[in-house]
């Protein structure tokens, strides 16, 4: 079977619907706010930063780097959007909820088979993981060297990413191929939330069980030397080019007041 063989045997797969958006619940949507994290990191900040102007709110991780923050007004929504300095340690911007906000990555577990002793190292699992996407955190047994079977990162991944990708390490005396397995079951959202510190109930006030952030290596980027991947770059201005066409529905929104490693490289 050639290329366009298959491309018509997908293409015949595909199946399509309409769908009345008006049916659905659109009245909350008033109520959210949409933030694109700098970073996966814990921010309790800002939720203390809301609790103290008595706020009501929850929020919630959509995928990608983006996060629903639902308030119980649209006056707290838009008091949140228009006041930065709530928010801009974390988010490199922050609007008005918009349709066709979809998540173009998933986070993924990524097992990495066949590593060099040698080669053990963050730095070297971190690099690895740009090959297929933008690593956020090694495992604490990888970082501590507890298991050494195999390395084990936390990627942000395209959605179609392939489970088993081989990669050929140079450097050495002799080349070295590793294997990296991509987990296809969903990571542990409970987890998530908790490392995030997000809020699934505003009626709660705060998480008896987040894990320690010494448990892991965050994803320091300064010095790994590798692009991500072309895919992950044209993701990431999909989903800013989708924001900024959406600026006549976001009046009042956030400005983008700082830029990433990726941003940067793509």
């Amino acid at each position: 079977m050639d290329g366009h063989e298959i491309g018509e045997v997908e293409k015949e797969n595909i199946k399509s619907m309409f769908w009345d958006y008006s049916l659905n619940d659109q009245v909350w949507l008033k109520k959210c706010a949409i933030g694109i994290l700098k970073g996966f990191k814990d921010v309790s900040r800002v939720n203390h930063r809301l609790e103290s102007l008595g706020c009501m709110f929850s929020s919630l991780y959509l995928g990608d780097k983006s996060i629903l923050w639902v308030f119980d007004s649209e006056v707290s929504k838009e008091r949140f959007i228009r006041e930065k300095h709530l928010w801009e340690d974390y988010f490199s911007m922050m609007g008005r909820w918009f349709d066709n906000l979809v998540p173009q990555s998933r986070l993924a577990w990524v097992n990495v088979w066949g590593t060099p002793i040698s080669c053990w190292s963050p730095e070297f699992f971190m690099k690895l993981g740009w090959q297929i996407g933008e690593p956020l955190l090694v495992d604490n047994l990888t970082l501590n060297k507890v298991q050494l079977d195999r390395g084990r990162i936390l990627v942000l991944v395209p959605q179609q990413t392939q489970e088993i990708i081989r990669i050929k390490i140079h450097g050495g005396q002799m080349p070295c191929m590793v294997k990296l397995e991509v987990d296809a079951n969903p990571i542990d959202m409970g987890w998530l939330e908790n490392f995030l510190a997000l809020r699934k109930n505003h009626l709660k006030v705060g998480r008896n069980s987040r894990p320690k952030m010494e448990d892991f290596q965050i994803g320091d980027l300064n010095g790994v030397g590798e692009d991500p991947s072309a895919q992950v770059g044209k993701d990431r201005r999909a989903l800013e080019k989708r924001c900024q066409e959406s600026s006549s529905e976001m009046a009042v929104r956030g400005k983008v007041i700082g830029q990433d490693k990726l941003d940067r490289r793509t």
